[in-house]
Formats: structure tokens, sequence, C-alpha cells
């Protein structure tokens, strides 16, 4: 790994004439669009159906009832040997469970596979690394509010914008600046 090198000229994220032309087609498309207030657009979830299967199985099966009855008697159990039965049954199954569902950045990297096929890990790590972290870094550091303000939504301004006024309150010395 090399040493960070901060930028000696910070760039935007979008140029002057780039955001203009951008808001000026978002004004002309927002203009095209009519509001539908007769149709709701409400529609089940997929996994709705299942958990209500499921749960109506859960709670008509006579074995399931036997199954969650005879759990819940382990759970609530003063006998040494069956409660810690239980918790080395329960630590396993959580094991289990765990390495066969899938973790949270695989299943966010799916999500943007979904929206984007072309979407490529190493080339936004890069990305990253190379051109966002160091221009909001340096920015933020510099007390450039325009360059973070192209950079940044505008939740995420104002709490930098928060930081950057306390860190330069008068009498107040900072090392950053």
């Amino acid at each position: 790994s090399e040493t960070y090198k901060s930028p000696e000229q910070l760039k935007k994220r979008i140029e002057d004439e780039e955001l203009e032309a951008m808001n000026a087609k978002a004004a002309k498309d927002a203009s095209k669009i009519k509001i539908d207030e007769t149709t709701t657009g409400v529609t089940e979830h997929k996994g709705f159906k299942w958990d209500t299967t499921w749960k109506n199985f859960k709670e008509q099966n006579p074995l399931v009832q036997k199954l969650m009855q005879f759990r819940e008697n382990l759970e609530e159990s003063d006998n040494l040997l069956a409660r810690a039965g239980y918790k080395v049954f329960d630590t396993f199954h959580s094991i289990v469970t765990g390495m066969m569902q899938p973790s949270e950045i695989s299943t966010t990297i799916a999500e943007i596979h979904k929206m984007d096929p072309n979407f490529d890990i190493t080339v936004f790590a890069a990305t990253l690394r190379f051109d966002i972290v160091p221009n909001v870094l340096e920015a933020y550091l510099r007390n450039d509010i325009e360059i973070l303000e192209n950079w940044c939504q505008e939740r995420a301004m104002g709490q930098l914008k928060h930081m950057i006024a306390a860190r330069t309150f008068p009498g107040r010395y900072s090392s950053l600046t």
C-alpha cells in the first residue's frame, strides 16, 4: 500500500455546465410527468404469501405445534442438562444458518448488479480510492464549500458545514487549517 498524497487541484464531480444541463433536463422531464390520483399501485410482496402460508401451517399443524412446545419447554427448563443441550443446539443452528445465508455485502452487490449489470466492484473501489475520497476529504480539510456542495447530497452537506463552522470558530485552534 502506498502513502496517501493529497491532490494538488481539487476537482468537481460534475462541472457547472453539466450540472446546469442536468437541472434543465430534469425540469423539462418533470413538466411531462402527470400525476395519476386514481391508481393506487399497491402490490403484495412476493414473500407475503409465503409468510402467510408458513404462519397458517405453524398454527394448524399438530406436529409443528408439538415441536414448538418442546422447544419452549427446553428454553424455560430449570434442568441444567436440558438448557445446556438447547444452548448447544441453538449455537450450532445459528452457525449453520449463518453460513448458508449470503453476507450483507454480497446481497448489496447483487442488488446493484440487478440495477446495473455492468457494475464492477474493482472499478468502483478504485474510483473511491483515487477520486471521491481524496477530493471530499481535502475539500473538507481546506474548507472548500463549493467542492463539497458539488460532491455531497444536502443532508451530508449540512453535517459538513456544521463541522467546518465548529472547527473554524474564532478563538479555537485547529491543526487541520
